[in-house]
């Protein structure tokens, strides 16, 4: 098993190029429309019912702590992990039909091999395809 975390991953989502490839991946693009929207404007007006409620922005250009904030990152770690999924799965740990390559909290990336090499080899394939699919990286050590 090899663990690592992706540095500065909130501070370092681009909210709208996240949102295009969610869009090309069939994700609603009203509703993608929506949550960057959300995150780029400093109050939202929600109306409903003939009245009209104002929401501040809970962030400043960054996407910590904001609306979207888990969706965005979540989009982000599924379109590598499964990327690097497709390309290393003869290494996956197998469970009768289920195997298991990576795993991810949040922005905590976990790695499984038969041995630690493996597992570090399939991090660094996750680091790469991060780097060139969204220009954030893994944290070193």
């Amino acid at each position: 098993v090899a663990q690592a975390d992706i540095k500065g991953f909130y501070d370092n989502i681009d909210a709208t190029q996240t949102a295009l490839y969610a869009a090309g991946c069939g994700y609603s693009w009203p509703l993608l429309r929506a949550a960057v929207g959300l995150q780029m404007l400093a109050t939202t007006t929600l109306h409903a019912k003939g009245k009209s409620v104002q929401v501040s922005r809970r962030t400043r250009s960054v996407i910590t702590g904001s609306r979207c904030a888990k969706e965005f990152g979540a989009i982000i770690v599924t379109s590598v992990a499964e990327e690097v999924a497709s390309e290393n799965a003869h290494f996956a740990i197998r469970f009768g039909e289920s195997a298991l390559l990576v795993a991810a909290w949040v922005d905590n990336i976990v790695a499984y091999g038969h041995w630690a090499k493996v597992a570090t080899d399939v991090l660094d394939c996750f680091d790469i395809v991060l780097k060139d699919s969204w220009g954030l990286h893994l944290k070193e050590g």
